[in-house]
């Protein structure tokens, strides 16, 4: 089971809640499911990025959704690749490099499971919690869902003032 609470900061601190991270933003987007059926995030990172003018070394905490392994491969290959993101994105001086090692530190949906339903909110945990335990202030996550579509969201460390 995995709960994730989303609420202003004055109202968790007024219930007795320290918050873990800020949510920044987020982009969704949605490709031919018979092409590109698995390959959503490929489109929904390098687009929230580009929104927030980040690269990838930006980000300390990445968790990606990885339905199987070999999409989590191809996710890579493709943002890594130039040619690539300056034909998806207009990006054309790529956005950094990327490597398997970065993404999903502690472990990600093949070792700790798929739980229909709480997918979303266990990325989102485990990345709030890799950002409290870090001093990294970025997170993204992102996951790749039925149809084509996908998800990437921006997460940032919380620090009290």
């Amino acid at each position: 089971m995995s709960v994730t609470l989303l609420s202003s900061e004055q109202n968790a601190m007024f219930q007795g809640s320290k918050p873990k991270a800020y949510f920044r933003g987020y982009t969704i987007t949605a490709h031919d499911p018979a092409m590109e059926s698995l390959m959503g995030p490929a489109y929904a990172i390098p687009k929230l990025l580009k929104k927030f003018n980040l690269r990838f070394e930006d980000i300390g905490v990445f968790e990606i959704h990885e339905a199987f392994a070999g999409q989590i491969l191809c996710l890579i290959k493709c943002i890594n690749d130039r040619d690539f993101l300056r034909k998806t994105h207009d990006i054309s001086e790529g956005l950094g490099t990327i490597t398997v090692e970065d993404i999903n530190k502690w472990g990600g949906s093949l070792s700790l499971g798929h739980p229909l339903g709480a997918t979303g909110s266990r990325l989102i945990n485990m990345a709030c919690n890799q950002l409290q335990n870090s001093n990294h202030k970025y997170a993204l996550v992102s996951s790749c869902s039925s149809g084509g579509q996908a998800i990437a969201i921006l997460l940032e460390k919380y620090t009290s003032s």
